[in-house]
């Protein structure tokens, strides 16, 4: 039987049993500060891993100014002998200024915060990094300066390779041979780009035509801008595109013709834009309008020379002076498209007044010749003038004329005679009379042709005369 334990035996084992708990707690201790600073270690070394992905770094400054704690980085800090060197020793000359003047506007308290955006490296190599900073208060109470890098060499060289494309778009825009725009659909049909040709045509500058509507640049011609809208507004509508020829007026009143083209196209945000594009066809269109003009001429040539023949024929194998002279202005007033044709003979050498001796009216017009005993010639003095000189006397559109011919040619109102013509006969070199031709229900623009047939009746008429005198 084993001897009972001594008090002195009790303490030592109690003390035993006591040492080994602590030994055994402080290497549990130890453990989980092993494993702490193990859990910092990869916690940093994710955070690096991570500034790296996002291309940034952080910083802590002291109030002084002096960076004492960095995510080290030669990339985005340079460091020497194992401290983070002065920015202005790697910052482009160009950005040190604005760099010293945000540290100190932070420093002497007059910003919480600051932005800046600069450029590190050599002029050739460059990268390009954005710096922002904010004062805070750290756990000991005192203040200094947080920060962060952001390496944005990428986006910013994004950035110019884009302004590079903006630059050389707006190049080809403004060198295109024609007229270049884009509106905005959806504000008023406002333009937000226009090229230096358009400018030129509309006399106005570029900057005044971007942000304007068509009101604002063409209000000197509202039915220009009426036009203008209503094409934009059927465009916009059908969504398609459209080629038409189209009038431009600048602001000193110069019309220029404009062949267009012009398309609807609509942004990822729903923003509907036009976008138009026209030549200048001016010296075409004036071409294409004289020749016309030769063509429209010629026809009105052969037109009066047939009328001519005609009448010539008819006077040929008519039975006597009167049926002749009826048959040829019969043949002048239904292929000429008048109203009335006549001849009025004067009744004195002094031209004192004319009488009506021959009329051809069209179906539906009232005829002169009862109604109309004695025309007045003394009160159409320019009339009497030009018949003495055998000046052609042209009317082309009565309501045109001062107020005061219209009183003194009050028979043209009294007949409805809108458009008048008439050329002087003359029998053995004394003025004999007039042959007339009259437009009612129409206006009529006498060209060269209608005064050379006119003329060639006058003489058709003393050839009737001479033939019957016989």
């Amino acid at each position: 039987m084993d001897a009972p334990q001594t008090a002195l035996e009790r303490n030592f084992n109690a003390a035993l049993v006591a040492g080994f708990g602590c030994i055994l707690l402080l290497v549990l201790w130890i453990a989980y500060l092993l494993k702490c600073r193990l859990q910092e270690k990869r916690l940093a070394a994710m955070l690096r891993v991570a500034s790296e992905m996002a291309r940034v770094v952080t910083f802590r400054w002291d109030m002084e100014g002096q960076a004492y704690q960095t995510v080290a980085n030669p990339h985005f800090w340079p460091e020497q002998e194992g401290r983070p060197v002065p920015p202005e020793m790697w910052l482009l000359p160009e950005f040190t200024q604005a760099y010293r003047e945000m540290w100190a506007r932070l420093q002497r308290g007059e910003s919480e915060s600051e932005q800046i955006t600069y450029a590190a490296g050599t002029p050739s190599a460059k990268n390009w990094f954005e710096m922002r900073v904010r004062k805070i208060l750290n756990p000991s109470g005192k203040y200094e300066f947080f920060g962060l890098i952001q390496d944005i060499s990428e986006a910013r060289r994004d950035e110019m390779r884009c302004r590079d494309n903006l630059a050389l778009l707006d190049s080809l825009i403004d060198n295109l041979p024609g007229c270049f725009f884009v509106k905005d659909i959806d504000d008023r049909y406002r333009y937000i780009i226009a090229n230096r040709q358009f400018a030129d045509k509309t006399g106005v500058s570029q900057n005044n035509i971007v942000g304007s509507t068509d009101e604002e640049i063409f209000f000197h011609s509202p039915d220009l801008v009426q036009l203008y809208r209503n094409t934009d507004e059927a465009l916009a509508k059908s969504r398609n595109h459209i080629e038409l020829r189209e009038p431009l007026i600048d602001r000193n009143g110069k019309r220029h013709e404009i062949r267009s083209v012009k398309s609807t196209f609509s942004l990822s945000n729903g923003r509907r834009l036009l976008i138009g594009f026209g030549i200048d066809i001016t010296r075409q269109f004036e071409l294409e309008q004289q020749q016309k003009a030769v063509i429209e001429r010629l026809d009105d040539a052969l037109k009066a020379e047939k009328i001519v023949n005609e009448s010539l024929a008819r006077i040929a194998t008519a039975s006597d002076f009167h049926s002749a002279v009826m048959d040829m202005i019969d043949v002048i007033g239904r292929h000429s498209g008048a109203d009335r044709c006549y001849i009025y003979r004067f009744t004195d050498d002094a031209l004192t007044g004319a009488v009506c001796e021959f009329e051809w009216v069209n179906n539906g017009v009232r005829a002169i010749r009862h109604a109309q005993k004695l025309l007045q010639i003394p009160e159409i003095p320019e009339w009497k003038e030009q018949l003495r000189s055998e000046t052609p006397i042209l009317i082309s559109d009565f309501d045109e004329l001062t107020p005061e011919y219209r009183k003194r040619a009050r028979i043209l109102h009294d007949f409805e005679i809108r458009s008048f013509i008439a050329e002087s006969i003359r029998i053995d070199g004394k003025l004999y009379g007039f042959v007339g031709v009259d437009y009612v229900r129409s206006v009529k623009n006498f060209t060269d042709s209608d005064i050379h047939m006119l003329d060639s009746v006058a003489k058709l008429f003393r050839l009737a005369m001479e033939r019957f005198r016989k």
